[in-house]
């Protein structure tokens, strides 16, 4: 495969991941908003009061997370990095207005931040370092806010939820890994197929062409084969019309020598007078 097509099939694999990473971005919005607004609905039901900054915060965050997804847009590594960074902000305030609420407590959010933490790990944009570090802090600040509530069985239920959050965090990287091993493999795949494929057209043209500088070589030889075939028939009916010709003479002059001859003998068979 030459360098440029090989420099076209990177930039067209770089787009295809750019808007893959959209299309996930915004799910991941989706997913992040409604945890919020189940979150507002559950834990803000009784106190109008605080319903009312809650939703105005829950209304700012979503902005910021639309904001984020514009960014994305435009598939600079400083657009995707401040995406990441604008959305992971966003993702670490709306837990705050969810721990803090106090309706309820920690440690029946924690299938929220397990999914929340898959979300950040399969759809957020960014370097997989740096959306690993930001799950990783979300796990560490539902954890810090496990451990202020002092309850006898604490420790013990805070270990549970450690063990729960280390498997979404292998399930989230796991599947983040497997994803961009099989887009690479699709990559190579597609090369190799187009590689392939840039072979069998080149080999095609190179038979076109050698057969077409061997047709005319042939077509001239055939020619003149034929011209020469023909100058040996004529060559030929020549020295046959030449040979007949003689034939005919010499046929002639022996028949006029027969007439002679026979004349002679009837001469002699006649008797004097």
């Amino acid at each position: 495969m030459s360098r440029a097509l090989a420099m076209d099939m990177d930039a067209l694999f770089s787009r295809y991941l750019a808007r893959l990473r959209l299309t996930l971005f915004v799910t991941y919005q989706g997913v992040t908003g409604a945890s919020m607004l189940s979150c507002v609905l559950l834990l803000h039901t009784q106190d109008d009061v605080t319903l009312l900054p809650t939703l105005l915060t829950l209304g700012v965050l979503l902005l910021v997370l639309s904001a984020a997804g514009w960014l994305l847009r435009q598939p600079s590594p400083s657009a995707v990095l401040a995406n990441s960074l604008v959305s992971h902000a966003a993702v670490l305030a709306g837990l705050l207005v969810a721990l803090t609420g106090g309706a309820v407590p920690a440690g029946r959010l924690l299938a929220a931040v397990c999914l929340l933490v898959l979300a950040q790990l399969t759809m957020a944009p960014g370097p997989t370092l740096l959306v690993g570090g930001q799950a990783l802090a979300t796990s560490l600040l539902y954890a810090g806010f496990r451990l202020a509530e002092e309850t006898a069985c604490g420790r013990h239920q805070i270990l549970v939820d450690s063990v729960l959050l280390t498997c979404a965090h292998g399930v989230g990287h796991y599947y983040r890994h497997m994803t961009r091993s099989g887009h690479m493999a699709a990559l190579v795949a597609t090369r190799r197929c187009i590689d392939s494929r840039v072979k069998l057209e080149c080999e095609r043209e190179h038979q076109e062409q050698l057969l077409l500088s061997v047709i005319p070589a042939y077509i001239a030889a055939e020619v003149k084969r034929g011209i020469m075939v023909k100058m040996a028939d004529v060559r030929a009916t020549d020295k046959t019309a030449k040979k007949q010709f003689h034939d005919l003479h010499v046929q002639r002059h022996n028949n006029v020598r027969y007439g002679e001859v026979d004349c002679d003998r009837q001469k002699n068979l006649v008797p004097p007078d």
